[in-house]
């Protein structure tokens, strides 16, 4: 995307850039922030594998021979696909999670996997994610209308008594100072 420059690993030639090991990197905020973007840069920009609850849905969808027309079945299918992305958070060395998880609602299960975080929040502007969403050629471009609404509470980040970093995401994004800051966070410096 446009809005996002993206930098890789091969501009950093002979950077070690692998954060601690258990630790994982959880990309939250509304549909439409740019989880998806930011998590998949990060994931490369950090050497670290990318777990995507939407990857997780879609296989879901596949293998169950579901419907994402169906309200019904999209709700069972991301609500299994929750569940395995927590099950892969308390099982899995480090990784970039690209997250679909609810503030005051999923912290309790996450501080139960007893794994350390780095929260990434993508703060966006609740209209400009709607219209993200809108635009998309996507199966789930409908939830734009008044049933976006219900994501009002994804305007803020998980409350976690982990490291928080929040990226605006409706302006450029330096990944490279993004990824920075993880690392700092992390205590294995900033590259360079």
């Amino acid at each position: 995307m446009a809005w996002l420059r993206r930098r890789t690993l091969r501009q950093h030639a002979g950077v070690t850039t692998r954060v601690h090991s258990g630790t994982h990197v959880l990309v939250t905020g509304i549909p439409g922030s740019g989880k998806s973007t930011l998590a998949s840069a990060l994931s490369e920009e950090l050497d670290l594998p990318l777990l995507a609850k939407d990857d997780l849905r879609d296989i879901l969808f596949e293998s169950l021979g579901t419907t994402r027309e169906n309200a019904a079945d999209r709700s069972k299918a991301g609500l299994a696909a929750v569940r395995i992305q927590r099950h892969l958070i308390e099982t899995m060395p480090s990784m970039v999670v690209d997250c679909g998880l609810w503030t005051d609602l999923s912290e309790p299960e996450l501080l139960a996997t007893g794994r350390c975080f780095v929260q990434v929040y993508c703060s966006c502007p609740f209209e400009v994610a709607r219209e993200r969403v809108a635009s998309r050629d996507r199966w789930d471009s409908g939830v734009a209308g008044d049933e976006f609404e219900r994501f009002r509470p994804l305007l803020e980040p998980l409350r976690l008594p982990h490291p928080l970093i929040v990226v605006a995401t409706n302006t450029n994004v330096d990944l490279a100072h993004v990824a920075d800051e993880i690392r700092a966070v992390l205590g294995s410096g900033p590259a360079g």
